[in-house]
């Protein structure tokens, strides 16, 4: 998982590392183009969440996320089910359980951001601190 904000260059520069390895760029919100239109991000295209890492000709899936997304554009889901813990990132472009991520390279992400309809300054300022937390387990750090 790249977590970054779009347009890094140093993002990019390791995306194409990675690529250059065999890597692909699940999902079609991708900043540089060239994905897997209509996957699934963190398997093939076309497969349900989690998907079976590395299922497309043995290459490694890689998700381009930005916090900045959350909460406004993605959902991070946990569930608690027969002693098994879950967590789900809901983007655009599908859906991961964070629990097939194997490493996050992060750069300079955004940060939370309110949706738009969330107007008042002081809603908008517990909005960001609750996504913080939720993020980071730390909501000043």
């Amino acid at each position: 998982m790249i977590m970054s904000s779009r347009g890094d260059g140093a993002a990019e520069r390791v995306l194409g590392a990675l690529r250059r390895r065999g890597a692909y760029l699940v999902g079609s919100d991708e900043p540089s183009g060239g994905g897997a239109p209509g996957s699934k991000a963190g398997g093939a295209p076309g497969s349900k969440a989690g998907g079976t890492p590395g299922s497309k000709a043995g290459g490694t899936p890689v998700l381009w996320w930005d916090n900045g997304d959350y909460p406004a554009r993605s959902r991070i889901t946990a569930s608690f089910t027969g002693g098994e813990r879950r967590l789900l990132l809901d983007t655009d472009t599908g859906t991961i359980d964070l629990s097939q991520i194997t490493a996050v390279w992060r750069s300079r992400p955004s940060g939370p951001q309110a949706a738009d309809t969330i107007t008042e300054p002081s809603r908008r300022a517990h909005v960001k601190l609750q996504a913080e937390v939720m993020l980071t387990g730390c909501g000043a750090c």
